[in-house]
């Protein structure tokens, strides 16, 4: 508190004026917090490198497409399932896993802007020891188990859903302002062993490249699985198609 004497002449008696001091305005928000609150309630931050040039050299699909993400602080990529039906009415003794499919889209923006590719209608259920979300989520692997999607420091996404035969696998690549789209098949059958840039694969079951999205400039990304069925995130403590199961985080 600061008091000043104020006096205009000697026959004028002295007054007090207390002037209060201002106070200080609230420090702003951490830059890591305003970017969470402009990402997708429940996303992760994707942790990738942006050199992922090599995927260019990948063949488009013949449904490729361009796209380019809102102008966005912070975009999400979101994994979108939705509800689960049966291909064909069957009785229960003929009944196969393969039979129960969902639509899949790959939603890029936020929640007032965004852009989607659709994946289609996938067969079985989604595999969490190839889904980059549940490890950014923090769940641990069993002891025996490696994850699942490549180790690919440019690999900002990896997504898979499938049934015990083979799965249809997507990985989402970063190369500096763009991101590559890749898809590919796989069967538990023979794999005569190929690459497709630092990537392993078989011969027959490709990588493609489905879409190329063209980023703002020092954009941060974002990552989210979620289960339009039942209204929230992938659940990624459920056991897998095999049996097994990821460990919650510590």
């Amino acid at each position: 508190m600061v008091t000043m004497v104020l006096g205009c002449h000697a026959a004028s008696p002295a007054q007090r004026v207390e002037i209060q001091a201002a106070p200080l305005p609230a420090p702003p928000p951490p830059v890591t917090a305003l970017l969470h609150d402009a990402a997708l309630p429940d996303a992760v931050p994707v942790r990738s490198e942006d050199k992922g040039a090599w995927a260019r050299a990948i063949a488009p699909s013949k449904t490729f497409k361009e796209i380019a993400a809102p102008r966005l602080d912070a975009i999400t990529l979101a994994w979108r399932i939705g509800k689960q039906h049966k291909v064909k009415d069957l009785d229960p003794s003929e009944d196969y896993p393969a039979n129960y499919v969902q639509p899949v889209d790959l939603v890029i923006g936020g929640a007032a802007d965004a852009q989607a590719v659709a994946l289609g209608e996938l067969s079985g259920s989604v595999e969490r020891f190839e889904v980059t979300y549940c490890r950014g989520r923090g769940f641990q692997l069993p002891r025996e188990e490696p994850w699942g999607f490549p180790q690919e420091p440019s690999i900002a996404s990896a997504f898979s859903v499938g049934v015990p035969q083979g799965n249809s696998e997507f990985l989402v690549v970063r190369d500096g302002d763009d991101l590559h789209v890749l898809h590919r098949e796989t069967s538990d059958g023979r794999c005569d062993e190929m690459k497709q840039g630092p990537l392993d694969g078989c011969e027959g079951f490709e990588y493609e490249r489905i879409a190329d999205v063209h980023l703002p400039h020092g954009v941060a990304l974002f990552e989210l699985v979620r289960d339009e069925d039942e209204g929230k995130p992938l659940d990624c403590g459920a056991p897998t198609s095999y049996g097994s199961a990821l460990l919650p985080p510590r």
